[in-house]
């Protein structure tokens, strides 16, 4: 599957990096590129995009990081997002990479 990206270089939530729940097997990598200073999240859905994205949830490894870090979901997700809390001329760049055929 082909990498997704999404930047965020101000404080609030990037746009989500909607997740394909047909493929099988649906475990999803990624990674948080971090430029400069900046406190960011990685949170996830299980929410119906369809339906709209309510309900988002923190990655237990990737809450209040400051670094660049992988990690990965290896139970079916529906979206994934950034939450930038603070910023001081930097940016956090997530890469995601699903697997499947």
């Amino acid at each position: 599957m082909k990498t997704r990206t999404v930047t965020k270089n101000t404080v609030g939530f990037s746009t989500p990096i909607l997740i394909n729940t047909n493929l099988v097997p649906t475990d999803v990598g990624l990674a948080a590129v971090v430029t400069g200073t900046i406190t960011y999240t990685i949170q996830h859905s299980f929410d119906d995009p369809g339906v709209g994205l309510v309900k988002w949830f923190n990655n237990s490894a990737l809450t209040n990081k400051t670094t660049s870090l992988e990690g990965s979901y290896t139970v079916p997700i529906t979206a994934v997002r950034i939450n930038v809390t603070a910023v001081s001329g930097g940016s956090v760049t997530l890469s995601v990479v699903q697997s499947g055929p």
